[in-house]
Parts: structure tokens; sequence; C-alpha cells
């Protein structure tokens, strides 16, 4: 396919690969924040665990659709434990933000499940000229 990306048009993919990115960052983040940022132990273990959970289900979201919803609850029970947990207040923020961007991310940003009869190959919009076909202007 000229110009573009043919294997993220044939598969389909694209908002998989995007929000599976979207995921890593995010769990990246909270992984480096641990180590940056003062965090209690509680909320240092939560924070740990949801951004390993995160980064391990972000792959397996691929093939089990069920993944996604999972990092939706750790990303609710990341929001409850940055103000439940004891904590301090600028981790707290950052663990209440980075949750509601993984609900989000998790919710919103994979692509509906549609059959292979919706999704028109990429050379279906190819200009096609022939002997047997009138040209195109």
């Amino acid at each position: 396919m000229p110009g573009g990306n043919p294997g993220i048009a044939e598969s389909g993919r694209g908002h998989f690969i995007w929000s599976r990115r979207d995921l890593l960052s995010l769990a990246a983040w909270l992984f480096i924040t641990l180590f940056v940022w003062v965090h209690t132990t509680p909320e240092g273990l939560s924070t740990l665990a949801v951004a390993i959970l995160t980064a391990a289900l972000s792959f397996l979201a691929a093939r089990a659709r069920y993944a996604r919803f999972i990092n939706a609850a750790l990303a609710i029970w990341l929001f409850v434990s940055a103000f439940a947990l004891p904590h301090d207040p600028r981790t707290s923020w950052n663990n209440a933000l980075v949750a509601i961007l993984i609900f989000v991310v998790s919710l919103l940003g994979w692509p509906r499940k549609e059959s292979a009869d919706t999704i028109a190959p990429a050379h279906a919009f190819e200009r096609k000229t022939g002997p047997d076909l009138p040209a195109m202007p």
C-alpha cells in the first residue's frame, strides 16, 4: 500500500497499538514516580502493583478483551487508594490523575469488535484502471 503503514491499515489494530503504548507509558510513569517521589509503604506497594499489572494487562488485552476491564478496575483501585491509604498529598494527586487516564484509555481507547465483513481491505480504496475498466479522472 503506497504512502501508508500496511501493518496497521490491514490489521485494523491502529487504535490498539496506541492504547497499548499509552498504558505502557502510564505504567512506566507510575514506576518512575515510585522512586522519585515520596511514597508511604502502603501507597508505594499499591503504586508498584498497579504499574506492573497495567503493563502486563496492556499486552494481554490484544487477545483477551476482559483484560481492559481489569485495567479499568486497577485504575479505580489506584484512585481510591490515592486518598484512602496513608499518603503524601503530591503523590496522591499524581496517582489520582494517572488513575483517571488509565481508566479512560482502558475503556475508550480500544476498537470495537468488528467482523471481517465490515473492515474494507486496504487495496479496496486503490484506483484501478485496466483494459476492462474505464479510466478514472
